[in-house]
């Protein structure tokens, strides 16, 4: 029994074949190194846009008022009370409002 002889097969290809062996050695290691990090990133990615649009959605849901018109109630809007009171303003009433301070 000798120790040592079952790598003949193994130290014979790699003394024969060295050069082709280190090349396809290489290039498996690389390649798979660039396939874990790509799928590494392309998870990260799907992650982060996964809580973005959670949060999105949360914000969405917080929001006191909806576009759902149902919610609106005429004492919470303003702009409905205000049927009577609001007029638009000329440029001669800006000229009187103008006039009205300085005479104050």
């Amino acid at each position: 029994l000798s120790i040592g002889k079952e790598l003949i097969f193994f130290q014979t290809i790699l003394k024969e074949w060295f050069w082709t062996c280190l090349t396809i050695g290489t290039t498996f290691i690389f390649v798979s190194q660039w396939i874990i990090f790509f799928l590494a990133k392309i998870i990260l990615e799907s992650m982060k846009d996964a809580e973005l649009q959670q949060r999105q959605e949360e914000d969405l849901a917080e929001q006191p008022y909806s576009s759902n018109t149902e919610q609106f109630d005429s004492a919470e809007d303003p702009a409905r009370n205000m049927d009577d009171e609001w007029t638009p303003m000329s440029e001669n009433s800006s000229l009187e409002l103008e006039r009205t301070k300085q005479s104050e």
